[in-house]
């Protein structure tokens, strides 16, 4: 009997964002990496190195601070990087580019989506695992790095693991910027660790992820 070898998928956020480092809110408002944020990439690109990830497959989002981080990874480890337009974060409409608190008042105020245009979860949920199936398809029994976004991340592992998107972010939040997320995948989904950062030294990781 021929067993096909499962695929193994890393799930990495990227490095912190200006806006990250600004408490901006972001969704497809397009920041690149802070200088933070690029030192964050380059100790995961020298781990990956270092410990023979023997990654396959490069995949981004096309979002600069996702696309920054995986071309940064990409350097290291002699692959070329492929966009996917599908694996954008969750679209916030009028709310991006506003400080972090306005986002949390407009969440407790009400419906984001008819106030502010804001993508509608379901419409999100089916776009990113759509973009994440297609990727699994195409690269069947390897092992693929996707740099994406801390909602595309804990929404896909939400209606993989649980088939109920709305534990995304309670369950699946704590997801640090390049940290790894990864899944064995044959004939099911087998989260195999989340939100790791074992590439960063402390003076890398925030002091807001450090009080978690």
């Amino acid at each position: 009997m021929i067993v096909k070898q499962p695929t193994r998928l890393i799930l990495v956020r990227h490095g912190q964002s200006m806006a990250n480092a600004e408490q901006r809110v972001q969704g497809w408002a397009d920041d690149p990496l802070s200088p933070l944020g690029m030192q964050q990439a380059t100790h995961l690109a020298a781990w990956l190195r270092q410990h023979d990830a023997a990654i396959d497959q490069l995949v981004s989002s096309p979002l600069q601070r996702a696309h920054q981080t995986a071309i940064m990874l990409g350097d290291a480890l002699g692959l070329a990087v492929e966009r996917h337009s599908g694996l954008r974060e969750f679209g916030l409409g009028l709310l991006e580019d506003q400080p972090e608190a306005v986002l949390q008042a407009a969440l407790q105020a009400g419906d984001i989506v008819e106030t502010h245009g804001a993508e509608a979860m379901p419409v999100f949920a089916d776009r990113i695992v759509t973009a994440l199936h297609d990727i699994l398809d195409t690269h069947t029994g390897k092992t693929i790095l996707v740099t994406a976004h801390l909602g595309v991340i804990s929404t896909a592992l939400a209606h993989w693991l649980d088939q109920d998107v709305d534990v995304a972010w309670s369950k699946y939040g704590r997801i640090p910027n390049t940290s790894m997320t990864e899944l064995a995948i044959h004939t099911e989904f087998m989260l195999v660790q989340h939100g790791a950062i074992p590439h960063l030294p402390a003076h890398l990781i925030p002091e807001y992820v450090r009080r978690r």
